[in-house]
């Protein structure tokens, strides 16, 4: 982000704006919690399990965003389903948008869901994601044989840290986003709805195939 601001000459939000939200159609993504009470209303409320695993309701606020000027490339930013679907969609279709502004060249894509870990690296990953290695801020698919998912090898995404669930195929154009609000998740929930996914295009070319 710091870099974007020193290339670009612009804050870092307003350069998002322009070149990838704006492009993309994404009218309800920004920085920080929003101090609009309509907006504020919409918010999705988080939540944890204790100790013992009754749920506890968390306060509405935003650790990564230190001051309501802070822009981080990492984190902070605010967004809702229909917009993270808009640009999962652009990355399912290397790089361009439904609205047929491209935010990234199909090279760019096909780094990111290229592997780069190696050795030691790699087996520590597996151990957090199964039959995955890790691209540019993204896990891929690497081993259907560990990961005992059906979708094909270098479909990649990411999760969230309340178990927002991110995948992006770029063999089928396909993309699909889930979100919860559940601290302390399992991650074979996410497993099944990606095999959910393809058990019904599988079922879908099947059927295209007999007809």
């Amino acid at each position: 982000g710091a870099l974007i601001e020193v290339w670009s000459g612009m804050k870092f939000g307003e350069y998002m704006k322009k070149h990838l939200l704006e492009p993309l159609g994404m009218k309800r993504t920004f920085f920080g919690v929003p101090k609009d009470e309509e907006l504020l209303s919409q918010m999705a409320a988080r939540y944890i399990y204790d100790k013992d695993k009754n749920v506890v309701r968390l306060p509405l606020e935003c650790p990564f965003n230190f001051t309501d000027e802070y822009e981080s490339g990492g984190a902070g930013l605010v967004s809702c389903t229909e917009d993270y679907a808009l640009f999962l969609d652009a990355l399912a279709n290397g790089g361009i948008g439904k609205s047929g502004k491209r935010i990234l060249s199909p090279s760019s894509v096909e780094l990111m869901r290229t592997n780069h870990l190696k050795g030691k690296q790699l087996e520590d990953f597996d151990l957090l994601r199964k039959g995955y290695g890790y691209g540019l801020g993204v896990r891929t698919h690497l081993d259907p044989s560990r990961s005992g998912s059906i979708s094909p090898i270098g479909e990649f995404g990411w999760d969230g840290a309340a178990g927002g669930f991110s995948m992006v195929d770029v063999k089928n154009k396909i993309s699909l986003t889930y979100f919860q609000q559940m601290h302390n998740w399992d991650v074979g929930i996410q497993n099944k709805i990606r095999n959910a996914l393809y058990s019904d295009l599988n079922q879908l070319t099947n059927t295209k195939g007999k007809g």
